[in-house]
């Protein structure tokens, strides 16, 4: 049975700063954005919920892929903590989803700062099919992730028997979702599951299947 599990990373300083917007002179860049102290408790508590679902993980044929985001490394850090693998690695293909000049920090300022790209950003948003596509201003459509995932697939897992988890990142997770279960592009806005930091998404399938199935969603989840 190949495995694939999609965490998300645990709280960052971005998800706290995500409710009230915050201003030049207190933004950090996206990728350098660190854990709470929330967050580090999810990261340990769903390794160990892993642990309870799996047992122990086999260090020669598991492997732990990370995201090159400093909030997702210190998140894997913790996990491997308790896993212990060997296999550690990291690849920038399976980064979040770039918000270019309007990350999640900046989206209260964006219809200010630039009319123009927030108008055709909403007017592309209105539509389920051309919102797939829609590339914000400096940053990536969820068509450009899809491509992502899809090198990632074709070098670092097809063919690849081990167990793989990926710490990753949201917007990634409802895409390799989308990917690997062979699903249409609406499938990243028809996905309802909330996707809760440090939340893990199965994905199995036997070898006489070609396509994953999405079996299980393990979920921590602890108010602040």
């Amino acid at each position: 049975m190949k495995r694939i599990i999609l965490v998300r990373h645990g709280q960052s300083e971005g998800n706290k700063r995500m409710v009230g917007g915050i201003d030049e002179d207190t933004y950090v860049n996206d990728c350098e954005l660190n854990l709470t102290k929330l967050g580090r408790f999810q990261a340990l508590a769903i390794a160990n919920l892993l642990v309870e679902k799996f047992g122990t993980f086999d260090k020669q044929q598991t492997e732990l892929w990370v995201s090159p985001f400093i909030r997702a490394r210190q998140t894997a850090s913790i996990i491997n903590e308790v896993l212990d693998l060997r296999k550690v690695y990291e690849d920038p293909r399976i980064s979040e989803h770039d918000y270019g000049n309007f990350d999640y920090q900046f989206m209260s300022k964006w219809k200010e700062i630039s009319p123009h790209s927030y108008f055709i950003d909403k007017m592309r948003y209105k539509s389920r099919h051309a919102k797939f596509y829609a590339r914000i201003e400096g940053g990536e459509s969820l068509s450009d992730v899809y491509n992502r995932v899809s090198l990632f697939d074709l070098s670092r897992c097809r063919d690849n028997p081990n167990t793989q988890i990926l710490v990753t990142h949201g917007e990634f997770i409802k895409v390799a979702i989308m990917y690997f279960t062979s699903q249409p592009i609406e499938f990243v806005y028809d996905f309802k599951e909330d996707i809760r930091n440090c939340s893990a998404y199965i994905l199995e399938k036997d070898e006489w299947n070609s396509v994953y199935k999405y079996t299980e969603k393990l979920e921590i989840y602890r108010k602040a």
